[in-house]
């Protein structure tokens, strides 16, 4: 059976160095390469210049000194002094040297021609010079021969500049092969690079998103498919980790399930009996209520009857995680609906003697009316329950560019930075204490049914900056004015 190779990097830190070091090999060629051709060009350019800088100033000196060396090789034939012949010496060892100078340029076969011609005819010249039988007969001559050197350093310079332009054409032809070489170069590394490039980020990528879909079913409450990562040691590694998770969600989740149904049947039975209780004192059983008595009772049903409703949302809290809660919506009138919950909040104002301050306009939304009643019965009671004794509570709604906006701020210890958006997690408790001690602590449950409900009608509640205590916003989508 024939085995296929797959390649399995032990991390996925390794896979990225080798993704980098795989694209970045070929334009690190390039570059190379192109640093090379350069620094060959910029010799060849420099070599140039140093040439045509000594041929045209030593061709120059050429021609000086042929004319320095006649005057003084005449004067010497005319006069015989020996002075005119020491300064022929001197002026032959420096024309010696200036074509010596010109020696680099010899590279060219027909400069080279020109100068050894040139060295040959002058060495007859200085040999005739310098003979015993030289005369004043010999001027005539002795010029001719000077002529056709001065010719012959004419040539010289003239080869020169003929070289030097061989040369600048020689690098242009090079630089124009080097370019051509580069562009080519670059024409193949780039799809080299971008193909590297796709090669890698799939390889990189696959076991990543699979990470990412896994991290979101996590989230998304599907416990029930097993958690499978291929990829790098240390991605396969995290999905074993994220399976482990998976089951030890699950068993939390069984555990959650078990104590809310437990409790909420703990509950059930001394809420039947004040349900029960306050029907017989409803009827006069017990007998006749006065106004006051009556009104207590009223609040005391409405709130055993919201308390039934609490459990019930308790008992479903965990599908309400993962699914979206139905909803029933009407039209709803908030002003009405905020008046009655500020009313059965009353006893718990009085009792702290604070001062309330409504702004409630008349809006009007389609919601489902219970779910409205229990978001804001929640921020009614964590204003009223935090709130210090004589504290003053603003309570408003408004409507703004067709969203309603519900505000309830308190004047309690206020909610720190780093819990603003924690304690619309469930079971979460803040770190501020209750004024007083006397409140109970709540369970951590309310904020986040709130949030769940309050999303469930494409709205949101949030936590926004206050100067002193709390201030709690709940945002709803499609207001009209009542």
């Amino acid at each position: 059976m024939k085995r296929v190779f797959r390649y399995r990097p032990r991390s996925i830190l390794r896979l990225i160095l080798v993704s980098y070091v795989v694209v970045l090999i070929p334009p690190i060629l390039a570059i190379f390469m192109a640093v090379g051709s350069l620094e060959v060009l910029f010799a060849q350019g420099r070599t140039a210049v140093f040439d045509s800088v000594r041929a045209a100033q030593n061709g120059r000196v050429l021609m000086e000194q042929v004319t320095i060396m006649e005057r003084s090789a005449l004067q010497f034939l005319a006069v015989g002094d020996p002075v005119f012949m020491q300064s022929y010496l001197r002026t032959r060892e420096a024309l010696l040297a200036s074509a010596y100078a010109l020696a680099p340029l010899t590279r060219s076969p027909e400069f080279a021609a020109r100068l050894a011609a040139f060295q040959a005819h002058e060495v007859n010249v200085a040999a005739r010079l310098r003979s015993p039988d030289a005369s004043t007969a010999d001027i005539p001559a002795i010029a001719h021969e000077f002529d056709v050197l001065r010719e012959a350093a004419q040539g010289i310079l003239d080869q020169g500049s003929a070289v030097i332009s061989q040369e600048v054409l020689s690098i242009q032809r090079r630089s124009e092969r080097s370019r051509w070489a580069i562009i080519g170069i670059a024409a193949i590394q780039i799809p080299l690079a971008v193909l590297a490039a796709i090669v890698f980020t799939l390889l990189i990528g696959q076991p990543l998103r699979e990470l990412r879909r896994a991290i979101e079913g996590l989230g998304d409450g599907l416990f029930t498919r097993p958690i499978r990562l291929r990829g790098p040691r240390d991605i396969t590694m995290v999905g074993q980790r994220l399976d482990w998770l998976r089951q030890r969600l699950i068993d939390l989740e069984e555990q959650k399930a078990q104590f809310l149904r437990q409790v909420s049947h703990e509950l059930k039975t001394p809420l039947s009996a004040i349900r029960e209780g306050s029907q017989l004192l409803s009827d006069d059983v017990a007998g006749p209520l006065n106004t006051a008595q009556r009104e207590i009772l009223d609040i005391l049903s409405r709130n055993a009857i919201q308390l039934q409703q609490l459990i019930e949302d308790m008992l479903n809290f965990n599908m309400s995680q993962s699914h979206r809660p139905a909803l029933n919506p009407r039209p709803v009138d908030l002003k009405r609906l905020m008046n009655d919950l500020l009313q059965d909040h009353k006893p718990a104002l009085l009792s702290k003697a604070l001062i309330l301050e409504t702004r409630i306009e008349a809006v009007g939304v389609v919601a489902d009316e219970g779910k409205l009643r229990t978001i804001i019965d929640n921020m009614l009671s964590n204003a009223a329950k935090f709130s210090p004794r004589e504290g003053q509570l603003f309570v408003s709604c408004s409507l703004q560019a067709k969203e309603v906006w519900i505000d309830v701020r308190d004047e309690g210890p206020g909610i720190p930075v780093d819990e603003r958006e924690r304690i619309f997690e469930a079971f979460f408790q803040g770190k501020a204490a209750i004024p007083g001690g006397s409140v109970v602590k709540g369970s951590g449950i309310g904020l986040a049914i709130a949030r769940e409900f309050a999303r469930a009608h494409a709205g949101d509640i949030e936590v926004l900056p206050a100067e002193r205590g709390a201030w709690v916003r709940l945002r709803l989508p499609g207001g009209t004015r009542a």
